[in-house]
């Protein structure tokens, strides 16, 4: 008894490691939850060593594994995450400043936020500032 008892208390960093790998690998591959996916698998790569360090199981190793599948997706979609807004909303464009609104496919609204366009007309416009509306109380919001 006292032997399946220490047995069971030296698998588990392992078994928290493939824990950890598990969650990791879901949070993961929700782009809203991608970091804690990242953090989770940082976790269960470090459990999963000192397991491997201590007593070498095969819990230790699923647990490394998966961890490291989870560091890897939460990685790349945090990174996305964060690139994505800085492409999409990035300064500059090719249209002369003070073109009209309306012409290049623009709404002009007085909601600073574009939101009742995008409620009316559908998702994805953003401000602009690159473009004018007939009155000057209103701003422009381009689909993007």
């Amino acid at each position: 008894m006292n032997k399946m008892t220490k047995k069971q208390k030296s698998e588990g960093l392992g078994i928290a490691s493939l824990v950890l790998g598990i969650l990791g690998i879901i949070f993961s591959i929700t782009i809203i939850l991608s970091l804690l996916g990242f953090i989770f698998g940082i976790l269960g790569i470090i459990f999963a060593i000192m397991q491997k360090r201590n007593n070498p199981t095969g819990t230790a190793t699923g647990g490394l594994i998966t961890s490291i599948i989870a560091l890897v997706i939460g990685l790349i979609l945090t990174l996305l995450t964060l690139a994505i807004p800085l492409l999409l909303f990035r300064s500059g464009t090719s249209i002369q400043q003070g073109t009209n609104c309306t012409s290049i496919g623009g709404v002009c609204s007085t909601d600073l936020t574009c939101g009742d366009v995008s409620y009316q007309y559908g998702t994805g416009y953003r401000l602009s500032t690159n473009f004018e509306c007939t009155d000057s109380s209103e701003i422009c919001c381009i689909k993007i």
